[in-house]
């Protein structure tokens, strides 16, 4: 018994094992916007203390469509994405969008020289008679959602093959959001940013977490509270979007607002939370 009780408390005494590394999605750790990988490692730096410490670990090069899989089948912890109901049903998502609602503000990256084509668009109406056509993935959500609002959508299968696309005229109008855009350009530099028009809906940037990991779920959603409780959240979001939100100029923009039918409920709340959500210009 003696044996016993010394082997537990040695046991006992020991550091904790250290827990296997996070897999991430690779296009979340090397996501065009370094605040949204800033916004992981917070969370979890502030939840140290009750979850224990972290290492990061980069998954393969992927899509969006296999990353979905991989969170599902736990081969994947975390990634980065807006929500859909297949994402909300089948994975753990963390209710606190990371940009305030900005991923659903949307510029278009053009060809050079193409501006005059969208300089007397001043409405839905008057894009849809233009013809222009708007170039997306197959797999992001908001592909169904520009549908919807009856705009002409041309599919691509590769991220990066969408920049090769638009060069080749394929389409007109690269559609990216706010918080990316800068960083996109300065990567593609034969690309130009439109400077007249604003594309607007509702749709979030969320962490979604497999459905393996329902306590890493409860730590992110726990860190990203205490962000936000100690301002950290806040001057993050300055650090990352602040310059950006200036530079383009968003209040001056010619809106054109979509609805997105598809939105699951509980991402609607969310984006109608004033305290969670950029205002409106």
């Amino acid at each position: 018994m003696r044996h016993l009780a010394l082997c537990l408390l040695l046991l006992c005494g020991m550091p904790r094992a250290a827990e296997a590394p996070l897999v991430v999605w690779n296009r979340l750790l090397e996501h065009p916007n370094p605040a949204v990988a800033g916004l992981l490692r917070l969370a979890l730096d502030l939840t140290v203390e009750d979850y224990g410490p972290y290492t990061l670990s980069r998954s393969v090069e992927m899509e969006q469509g296999r990353a979905v899989r991989e969170l599902q089948s736990g081969q994947m912890d975390v990634a980065v994405f807006a929500p859909d109901g297949e994402r909300e049903r089948t994975l753990l998502g963390v209710y606190v969008p990371l940009a305030r609602g900005l991923l659903g503000w949307r510029v278009c990256l053009i060809r050079p020289g193409d501006e005059r084509r969208f300089a007397a668009i001043d409405s839905l109406a008057r894009w849809r008679a233009s013809g222009l056509l708007i170039g997306q993935h197959q797999s992001w959500p908001d592909t169904a959602l520009l549908q919807a609002n009856k705009l002409r959508v041309e599919l691509g299968h590769r991220y990066e093959g969408l920049f090769r696309m638009l060069r080749k005229g394929r389409f007109d109008c690269f559609l990216r959001s706010v918080i990316e855009v800068e960083d996109e350009q300065k990567a593609n530099p034969d690309l130009v940013i439109e400077p007249h028009l604003i594309f607007r809906y509702p749709l979030a940037l969320m962490f979604f977490i497999s459905p393996t990991r329902p306590e890493l779920a409860r730590r992110i959603e726990t860190g990203l509270q205490r962000a936000r409780a100690n301002g950290a959240y806040e001057r993050l979001f300055e650090q990352g979007f602040g310059g950006t939100i200036r530079r383009l100029g968003l209040a001056r923009r010619t809106i054109l607002e979509l609805e997105n039918p598809d939105l699951p409920e509980r991402s609607r709340q969310m984006l109608a939370d004033p305290a969670l959500t950029f205002p409106r210009p």
